[in-house]
Formats: structure tokens, C-alpha cells, sequence
């Protein structure tokens, strides 16, 4: 999938967010390289490493994450103004970490 069908998708999902396109990018970006450095933090990552194509999805979806906690990173649990939030994960990486597993070789 391209960066442009990604942000496309990651648009669709999210709707009228007022985030600009350079910010959904960035958070795009950002999701890559920790799922990147994580699932080549076994064998050690050189900087040709790219993602995975089957961890496109939760790339995608851990920017979802992270996009709907702006505001509450790092809680689970979250109330203002009478209204109570809870969320599955910390924030992206807590996502990313949950949904993504790292590569190993035998040595």
C-alpha cells in the first residue's frame, strides 16, 4: 500500500478530524518507524528495513489510537467534564507493541 492510499484510509476512517494532512503524515511516519524498530529489535535493524506489508493495518490503526488520546497520552482511564473515557492501550506504541511481533533468527 502506498503513503498516499494510506493517508487516504486513515482519512476515511477518522472523518472531519481538523488535522491537517503534514500531521496525519507525520503520525503515519512516526507508527512506521516504531513498528520497524520493533519487529527488527531482535535481529537489529540497519536502516534498510521497511515495513512489513501484513503490519500496514496496524500501522493505520495505531495512528487512530493515537490521534483519538490526543489530549489523555498515557492514561487508560480519563474524565472531564462528567464524561468518562477508557481506552485499551497506553497510547500508539502500547498499540503497536500489543499487535506486532518481533523477528528472531537462531543463531
Amino acid at each position: 500500500m502506498t503513503d498516499v492510499e494510506k493517508l487516504s484510509r486513515l482519512k476515511m476512517i477518522l472523518g472531519k478530524c481538523g488535522l491537517e494532512d503534514s500531521v496525519l503524515e507525520e503520525y503515519l511516519s512516526l507508527a512506521e518507524e516504531e513498528i520497524v524498530n520493533y519487529v527488527y529489535s531482535m535481529v537489529g535493524v540497519d536502516g534498510s528495513e521497511t515495513l512489513p506489508f501484513e503490519y500496514e493495518q496496524v500501522q493505520i490503526w495505531a495512528v487512530v489510537y493515537g490521534i483519538n488520546q490526543r489530549g489523555a497520552e498515557g492514561e487508560t482511564n480519563h474524565i472531564e467534564n462528567g464524561i468518562e473515557r477508557n481506552f485499551g492501550f497506553n497510547d500508539m506504541i502500547d498499540y503497536i507493541h500489543a499487535h506486532v511481533v518481533p523477528y528472531a533468527r537462531v543463531r
